[in-house]
């Protein structure tokens, strides 16, 4: 074991072994003799993995090796200034994935950014704070079988990885909701007086009523300003800026491995009756050599939604089909791996509003856009192999509008009415130029543009959505959570069925899509599981 060693590493001798001509261990007395070891090895540095490895790590008796495929945020300017992070999209920070063409959608291919640097996603995304709602919990108890996960199990965890700034713009917040002792800054960013004095007034007059706090009620109904992961200082507070700060970099039994690509997990399956994780295999890039490290105690992966099936299946978990047809060496079935996977559907209508000097105009500025979005979608998607070569992007099939209720499209549809209703609000048009009449659903600005809203048509407005619906970039559940093999992947502590010492901790166990943004889910189910963890040593 290296003792002496400056967080990140970028030098996988510095922690790891390269591959010996007899391949890597196969029982865990040789990978105890023969590798470095730790306790825990976390695949991923995003919004889990940074939680986990700086919970475990706090009990200096027990080591920790984090790795993480992208590079240290530290040095990376866009990853601080809250909002330059479509900066990174198209970068080596981001993995830069794109579904197979969807039919659905005009055979288009949507790009998908994730975050391939420390904090992950959490570093390069719009910082939304949210819960969800209680109710999405609530159904991974009542529908899913997920005792221990309901809302209130979890509250307890949003509020330990937060650190909540009161804004006295805002007094009607009660922040005995909220946590003050965390390493998460949390608080209020500002709003745009188009916004503010605008929008707001205007949903009010739609119907909508307000909601002071979607965190504090459990209830995400109604219209609310947003909650951001900015900090005192105006930067992100993305999960590595907060849980692997300095000092916690500092530690000694904490060891963070840049530029490392997991190839696979690897199995003892001669001296244990269910197969058991012994440790994990990596390159550095496609043409180098391989390297392996033991894990003592658990291989944890939080490589997200994309990243944890195909590693998965790589190292022999998954269904036998898709093991067959790739000869991988079979471990365990699983029909459930990169399975069920549903992501944000949405559509952008744009309106033309006037500068009021606010800030500097751009070219092509002037442009307001709603995006309703379709947050608990019907359809569900795949994540499934392109080859076994882990440099090749898994082939994402996210399979949009394709529900055979076609509730997706008809709540799509739905949210595009109420836009049209928010924005002819006289408390929000007063902020909008008119746009020449143009009843042509092909015009920029249709249906803003058209002469009668009253008379679109819903057969127009689903034209509309195959032409321009996109994503939200929020897939989860593709290795989800479950009492049984039989309809999941991990059990309730998260433990892949059928193996011993190998957890999911990620997105990728959502046993259903939440109705907001599952950074903060992430941040909590993280916790909760760290603690488990511990208590069970």
């Amino acid at each position: 074991m290296f003792t002496r060693h400056k967080n990140p590493i970028h030098n996988p001798l510095r922690y790891a072994a390269a591959e010996r001509h007899s391949g890597p261990p196969v029982t865990v007395a040789a990978a105890r003799r023969t590798l470095p070891t730790y306790d825990y090895v976390i695949v991923g540095a995003g919004t889990a993995g940074c939680v986990l490895a700086s919970k475990l790590s706090e009990d200096p008796n027990i080591t920790v090796l984090l790795l993480e495929a992208g590079g240290d945020n530290n040095k990376v300017l866009e990853t601080k200034v809250p909002l330059m992070f479509a900066k990174l999209f198209h970068t080596s920070h981001d993995w830069n994935y794109y579904t197979a063409e969807q039919q659905s959608i005009a055979g288009r291919r949507l790009y998908w950014p994730r975050g391939r640097i420390l904090g992950g996603s959490s570093s390069l995304n719009a910082m939304m704070y949210h819960h969800a709602s209680a109710s999405d919990f609530e159904e991974w108890v009542t529908v899913h079988g997920c005792e221990g996960w309901g809302y209130s199990d979890l509250v307890p965890h949003f509020r330990a990885v937060e650190r909540f700034t009161p804004n006295p713009a805002r007094p009607e917040i009660n922040t005995d909701h909220h946590g003050d002792a965390g390493q998460w800054h949390v608080g209020y960013s500002w709003l745009s007086p188009i916004v503010e004095d605008g929008f707001l007034p205007a949903c009010h007059d739609a119907g909508i009523s307000p909601n002071s706090d979607f965190n504090s009620s459990g209830v995400s109904l109604g219209v609310s300003r947003f909650q951001t992961f900015i900090d005192t200082k105006g930067q992100r507070s993305s999960l590595a800026t907060a849980f692997l700060d300095p000092e916690v970099m500092k530690r000694p039994n904490l060891y963070v491995g840049c530029g490392a690509y997991v190839t696979k997990v690897l199995f003892d399956r001669i001296n244990n009756e269910k197969p058991t994780a012994i440790g994990i295999e990596f390159q550095t890039s496609r043409d180098s050599v391989r390297y392996h490290v033991h894990a003592k105690r658990e291989v944890i992966l939080s490589g997200g939604s994309i990243n944890t099936p195909q590693i998965l299946t790589l190292s022999g978990i998954g269904s036998r089909e898709e093991l067959r047809k790739h000869a991988i060496g079979f471990v365990l079935a699983n029909d459930h791996v990169g399975k069920n996977a549903p992501d944000l559907e949405i559509i952008a209508a744009p309106f033309s509003f006037s500068h009021h000097g606010e800030e500097r105009p751009v070219d092509q500025a002037g442009v307001f856009s709603f995006v309703p979005i379709c947050l608990r979608p019907q359809s569900k998607g795949t994540v499934s192999l392109k080859s076994t070569d882990i440099f090749d992007h898994p082939i994402i099939d996210p399979e949009y509008l394709t529900d055979e209720e076609d509730n997706d499209k008809r709540v799509l549809i739905a949210g595009l009415r109420l836009c049209l209703k928010i924005m002819r609000s006289p408390s929000f048009e007063r902020y909008f130029e008119p746009v020449p009449t143009d009843d042509d659903t092909s015009s920029y600005w249709w249906p803003y543009s058209c002469s009668d809203p009253n008379s679109i048509t819903d057969e127009q407005l689903g034209r509309f959505l195959v032409e321009r619906a996109f994503t939200l970039y929020h897939p989860v559940g593709s290795a989800r959570m479950g009492r049984s093999p039989s309809d999941s992947v991990v059990d309730l502590q998260c433990r892949v069925h059928g193996t011993n010492g190998l957890r999911i901790v990620d997105a990728s166990i959502f046993p259903e899509q939440i109705s907001g943004h599952p950074t903060a889910p992430i941040a909590a189910i993280a916790h909760k599981v760290s603690e488990m963890i511990a208590k069970a040593r």
